[in-house]
């Protein structure tokens, strides 16, 4: 069955089309070629492989958490990692184990350069480790005590981070330098933890916070430029993801809802009543016609439109 691509003309029809239950979930991903979906959770990973069902076509079953799983942009490699402080690299056709890195700390996010050549964790230290897919080292990156919540790549060369600390951090690979920041306070003059970030096709950072905003701004070269903000979910929002064209933004919150933004204006499309829980995690199909969404009510959904 086929399903149009999602816009903001049509979202108001979006209809939850499948579910399952995995258990805790803390990451969704896609690979690029959009065959296969993986989700951390707290007993390992699941893949789907032909389609989305009620269950996993595989299973990779650990004995601690997984927090984070990425795909490489060519589609050879997908990395997981979590509580035990370890990265594991795959072999994606064969689900091999090919390396395992040790990170010297619960890695909380995972993200490939464009060029599939590098890796990137956000850890619990508030560190970050970048490994070639051989070796990995360390460097210091967020306030002490303050954990690193999500990292995005905007081109071989340059990366995004969040913390709780509040702050997005734009960094330079090599050498490893920080290029730019910006900090999020809430009403209270209170630093307000930064949950979840992405970066659309055009450039645009949206960054997720525990007080409910979402923040939006352009990435230059050497800055990131405040935009707008958005007021979006009630008692914080925790999860976002740009559509691939980068025209939709949706995000998750802690009020249970998933809603959609129109990135041309920044007005909401709609509002989905989706779990019985916080949600934790947004994945676009690479083709823009899906998503899947996870709670804390231990399901995944996966949305589109029906024709």
């Amino acid at each position: 069955m086929s399903f149009p691509l999602i816009t903001a003309g049509n979202a108001t029809r979006l209809t939850a089309l499948a579910s399952a239950s995995i258990g805790f979930i803390s990451e969704l991903a896609w690979s690029p070629d959009g065959e296969m979906l993986a989700a951390a959770h707290g007993g390992g990973l699941g893949l789907w492989t032909a389609g989305f069902s009620s269950e996993p076509d595989l299973k990779i079953v650990h004995d601690s958490p997984f927090k984070a799983v990425a795909f490489s942009a060519d589609g050879r490699f997908f990395a997981a990692g979590g509580s035990d402080m370890q990265i594991r690299l795959y072999d994606r056709p064969t689900l091999n184990l090919m390396n395992t890195l040790h990170a010297g700390a619960a890695v909380n996010t995972l993200a490939f350069s464009p060029n599939s050549k590098m890796l990137a964790a956000g850890l619990s230290s508030g560190q970050v480790a970048l490994s070639d897919l051989e070796d990995i080292h360390v460097f210091s990156a967020g306030a002490a005590g303050y954990e690193m919540t999500r990292l995005a790549f905007l081109d071989d060369e340059r990366f995004a981070t969040s913390c709780w600390d509040g702050k997005a951090t734009l960094w330079r690979l090599s050498p490893f330098t920080m290029i730019d920041f910006f900090a999020h306070q809430n009403s209270d003059g209170k630093t307000a933890w930064a949950r979840d970030l992405d970066i659309s096709r055009e450039k645009r950072l949206a960054v997720a916070y525990k007080d409910g905003k979402i923040l939006l701004c352009d990435l230059t070269e050497n800055s990131l430029t405040f935009q707008r903000g958005i007021s979006a979910h009630e008692g914080g929002t925790h999860a976002l993801a740009f559509s691939p064209n980068g025209r939709l933004l949706v995000s998750g919150g802690r009020d249970h809802a998933i809603k959609v933004w129109n990135m041309a204006d920044g007005e909401l499309v709609t509002a989905l009543a989706a779990h019985r829980k916080p949600i934790q995690t947004i994945a676009f199909h690479p083709q823009g016609h899906l998503f899947a969404a996870g709670s804390g009510d231990h399901t995944i959904r996966l949305w589109g439109v029906a024709s």
